[in-house]
């Protein structure tokens, strides 16, 4: 194969170690394809970004599951109600993991973020510190409109009725 550029502008670019051009084999990808789609999972119309749920089905000599789901420890995977193992694959690319026997298994992949934890506890100890802050202004404030009382009722009256007076001409 011969290949042959012709320039637009007077200067190209190569860099070391990098690669511009790829070949397909294409009948070697359809037969890797052909046998990859065996071990396809099949999912449910409940499931959701964060929550997948499917069967698929292994066979003797296919027991690892490659996923085109991005590598995040966020991910749990579930085969038949048991909680497995991944890892990464291609350079922390994609989740793996392996199934114990050949046959259909049930699928379900759960993600939730380890700052969702996180975030949830801070969130949590700021919004009881917020209430307890409401709960002790309004005690103060409730403890400080009790007028002094010198053991006379009529008394305590009257300077609750002058308090309030004297308050509202203030506004």
């Amino acid at each position: 194969m011969e290949l042959s550029f012709k320039l637009d502008k007077n200067k190209l670019y190569f860099f070391k170690e990098t690669n511009y051009l790829y070949t397909l084999d294409l009948e070697a990808f359809e037969i890797a394809f052909d046998e990859l789609s065996r071990t396809s999972l099949v999912t449910s119309e409940r499931s959701t970004d964060d929550h997948i749920i499917g069967t698929i089905t292994t066979y003797e000599d296919y027991k690892t599951i490659m996923t085109t789901i991005p590598y995040d420890e966020g991910w749990q995977v579930y085969v038949d109600g048991k909680k497995v193992d991944i890892y990464s694959m291609y350079g922390d690319s994609f989740i793996a993991f392996d199934v114990a026997d050949a046959g259909e298994h049930d699928i379900e992949f759960r993600y939730m973020p380890k700052i969702y934890v996180i975030t949830g506890i801070i969130s949590a100890i700021s919004s009881a510190i917020f209430i307890a802050l409401i709960v002790i202004d309004k005690k103060r404030k409730s403890t400080a409109s009790i007028p002094y009382c010198d053991g006379d009722a009529t008394t305590c009256d009257t300077q609750s009725a002058e308090n309030t007076e004297n308050t509202e001409g203030e506004n």
